[in-house]
């Protein structure tokens, strides 16, 4: 059993020294970090025996990843200057990094799991056009009902009548006829009132919803202009992840957060 203890340990030796070789190199070559750094075979890389001998209070996981982030930086920015690179979870560990052209995200990898993939998506012209027309349904939606409303206040006798009706119980709402006109005279102002409220209410509720259409459509417009750059710069990416052999993930894939 000694043996095995013994071997156990300079196995361990032998892999920590490595990776401390590894650390010291990543500096002048941070290419490293992404080719040699982490196993992509372990589950996580808090696993490997490095990030454990490394990591106290003062150089916790996170510290860490935003060192390897920092470093990472640097090195994309010598490959091509136009792109910016940032973590894909604000505050996660392990979290995969983004890869964006002038704030537009086009790709994502995993350095402790060696895949790569295609990060665009969110807010294509299609996805976006479809939000367009939900709005346009809901403002149609909202119109109906101020016209209602409209009514209502051009004859509130009717509305009476409809809460009666649609009323499970409408002796609860108003015992007699002579009580709901009583009802209609003395809380006149007041209806008038509940009514206009309503429909401003509706009213504010379009007004954010054309709002949100002014945004989408520049969206588009953004879109348009941008798309064929990011595919440009996608393509040329993706091959640097082919050359340092990393997988390829389904778009926006959960495994490149």
């Amino acid at each position: 059993m000694k043996d095995i203890f013994n071997n156990q340990l300079n196995n361990a030796l032998i892999h920590i020294t490595k990776k401390q070789k590894t650390i010291n190199d990543m500096y002048e070559n941070p290419e490293l970090i992404i080719t040699q750094l982490f196993d992509p075979g372990l589950h996580q890389p808090y696993y490997d025996l490095f990030m454990k001998a490394i990591k106290n209070k003062e150089t916790g996981y996170h510290s860490i990843q935003e060192e390897l982030l920092r470093l990472l930086q640097e090195y994309f920015k010598s490959l091509d200057p136009e792109v910016s690179l940032s973590k894909s979870t604000s505050s996660g560990f392990p979290s995969g990094f983004v890869v964006s052209y002038q704030g537009k995200p086009f790709i994502s990898f995993n350095v402790y799991n060696h895949i790569f993939g295609d990060f665009r998506g969110i807010g294509d012209s299609r996805s976006l056009k479809k939000e367009i027309d939900r709005n346009q349904e809901e403002i149609k939606k909202q119109l109906a009902k101020i016209a209602q409303h409209s009514q209502w206040k051009d004859n509130l006798f009717s509305l009476f009548k409809e809460d009666l009706k649609n009323s499970k119980n409408p002796l609860d709402y108003v015992r007699t006829v002579s009580v709901s006109l009583y009802y209609l005279i003395a809380k006149k102002k007041k209806i008038l009132e509940g009514i206009e409220r309503r429909i401003k209410k509706r009213e504010r509720i379009i007004e954010r919803y054309k709002e949100d259409n002014k945004r989408l459509d520049e969206n588009i417009k953004d879109y348009n202009y941008y798309s064929p750059i990011l595919q440009e710069k996608f393509d040329e990416w993706k091959q640097r992840f082919i050359d340092w052999e990393y997988q390829e993930e389904e778009k926006r894939s959960s495994k490149l957060y």
